[in-house]
């Protein structure tokens, strides 16, 4: 019986952490928000694109690109994490882009040390004037 109780004190401990603090228990960053939205469609180019995560990204330990449907760059190459909120993964765009399809290309380490990465697709203009579509898709490290 006394094995059975310690282990019922350790299950009970074990739980009421995890219910105390959640943070605790992620296993890797994930997106909060992020300007523009998966698969938005906004009227006029954004002069900056962003995600926010829901903890801090590491230093020195990220990338953020930005490309058009033909695989071209349209950001200016300068990703950086925000100054007020260390969550927050930015990059300025090019002024005057063309209606089309986009996509934010991002790879960060969460705090745990996992490398993850991903992939938002976003459209300038309306939808439909351009045909090449693309899916978002977010990946990470799997022990």
């Amino acid at each position: 019986m006394g094995c059975l109780r310690k282990f019922g004190l350790w299950a009970f401990i074990f739980y009421l952490v995890t219910a105390l603090f959640p943070f605790i228990t992620y296993a890797h960053a994930y997106i909060v928000k992020s300007v523009p939205m998966e698969n938005q469609t906004i009227s006029e180019p954004p002069s900056v694109v962003s995600i926010q995560f829901n903890e801090f990204i590491q230093p020195g330990l990220y990338s953020l690109a930005v490309m058009d449907a033909s695989g071209n760059r349209v950001d200016l190459n300068n990703a950086h994490i925000n100054k007020q909120n260390h969550a927050i993964l930015e990059a300025e765009i090019r002024e005057n882009l063309p209606n089309g399809m986009y996509s934010m290309q991002w790879k960060i380490i969460s705090s745990d040390g996992h490398p993850v990465q991903g992939v938002i697709p976003f459209r300038i203009g309306r939808a439909g004037e351009e045909s090449n579509a693309l899916r978002a898709k977010t990946s990470g490290y799997l022990p």
